[in-house]
């Protein structure tokens, strides 16, 4: 197995680059192929297989290959409707937006966190279902 990750170390902006770093040697050390760093150019089909060409010139041959993209926020809406908008709809730690009587939440809220010291938006299930009912208590 490789993994191939465009950022210097996988995870940095959800977990932090020390826990990261971290988990990319317990993969290495149970054997999986970390390259960090390593943006995709190209990927093709062939009678054998999938063959990946990085922007760095290397390539991978593969019998399969997963792709995990992450998002960029459609924002336009709430840019549109005067709501403070940067990587996402930046929101407060109720998930309050900039105007009131207007919250976000999930993949597109880039919410406050005292633990972060600032505002973070993570893509993923858990964090957008957990702030989905906070900020509907919050609302109530």
């Amino acid at each position: 197995v490789t993994v191939l990750e465009a950022a210097p170390v996988p995870l940095a902006n959800v977990i932090g680059a020390r826990l990261g770093a971290e988990l990319v040697r317990i993969h290495r050390d149970h054997g999986v192929n970390v390259r960090t760093g390593v943006t995709v150019e190209q990927l093709h089909t062939t009678a054998e297989g999938v063959v990946v060409d990085c922007a760095d010139g290397g390539r991978l041959e593969a019998d399969a290959v997963l792709i995990g993209i992450g998002i960029v926020p459609n924002t336009e809406v709430a840019a549109a409707s005067g709501l403070q908008v940067r990587d996402g709809i930046v929101v407060d730690a109720q998930g309050r937006t900039s105007t009131p009587h207007i919250y976000a939440a999930g993949d597109v809220a880039q919410r406050y966190s005292a633990r972060a010291g600032g505002h973070v938006r993570f893509e993923h299930f858990d964090n957008a279902n957990r702030q989905g009912a906070a900020v509907g208590n919050a609302m109530l």
